[in-house]
């Protein structure tokens, strides 16, 4: 994987599924969470690159994380594995696809990672090539490093924050990372139940949204105003990685 971790503090490299094509790198990984990042020698990855985690819920800190898995998932990205093509992680668009059936069969619920609302965007980490541990910037960071002090200016600002503060890490860095639990909002998962054991899919997709004006619009108009067209997204190749939720597999509970 090119570079390694660069996101958080305490995340070891390695043990990532990836897949490669045309200078492109996506990654994904399971490994445990709570109560620290931590898989040391791989013993969550089985020899086929699937994934074994075990149920329960996070614990950090004698805090418990009732809703959260003891385990994350950690996705990355990276648009120019050779520093040679020049594609920036702006240059495309993303999609993360958890399977929220815990048996044989698989009911997908996507988000779009990349995608900022209004006021706020998402906490990943970018960077490029070069980064190491720890190094990986994200919008916070960007944010207080130039948001003005003034709360008066700080409400006329909020406004172009994400423009300004946001999408400069899409057009300048190549390397995208985080690190997920399927009992974060985000994930898009309803009434996830972390010591339910079961078998779990997860996908990462690189592609492209694309507007068809011949498509049905989201919802019916309105007389006079009329809906826009639907964006889809378009695949290009994806990474999947199959997490085994199992109650016999042994927590590491030995932090560094």
């Amino acid at each position: 994987m090119t570079p390694g971790v660069i996101f958080g503090s305490g995340n070891s490299g390695g043990n990532f599924k990836c897949e490669r094509t045309d200078d492109i790198e996506l990654c994904l990984r399971a490994k445990q969470r709570y109560p620290c990042p931590r898989d040391p020698d791989g013993s969550y990855v089985d020899p086929d690159g699937n994934f074994r985690v075990p149920t329960g819920s996070g614990v950090d800190a004698d805090l418990a994380f009732v809703g959260r898995a003891n385990w994350n998932f950690d996705w990355h990205v990276n648009t120019d594995i050779t520093g040679t093509s020049g594609l920036k992680i702006g240059d495309f668009d993303y999609r993360i696809a958890v399977d929220s059936d815990p048996g044989c069969g698989t009911c997908f619920a996507e988000t779009f990672p990349m995608l900022p609302g209004r006021f706020s965007a998402p906490d990943n980490d970018f960077g490029n090539n070069t980064f190491t541990t720890s190094q990986g910037i994200n919008f916070g960071e960007a944010l207080a490093a130039g948001f003005p002090k003034n709360s008066l200016e700080a409400a006329v600002e909020a406004e172009t924050a994400v423009a300004d503060y946001y999408q400069p890490l899409l057009e300048q860095f190549n390397v995208a990372q985080n690190s997920k639990n399927f009992g974060f909002p985000d994930v898009g998962l309803r009434n996830y139940d972390p010591k339910r054991p079961g078998v779990y899919e997860i996908a990462l997709s690189i592609g492209k949204f694309v507007v068809d004006p011949f498509s049905d619009p989201a919802s019916c108009p309105s007389p006079g105003f009329p809906s826009p067209p639907v964006p889809t997204f378009v695949e290009f190749f994806r990474v999947t990685a199959t997490v085994t939720v199992d109650p016999h597999q042994d927590p590491q509970f030995n932090c560094p």
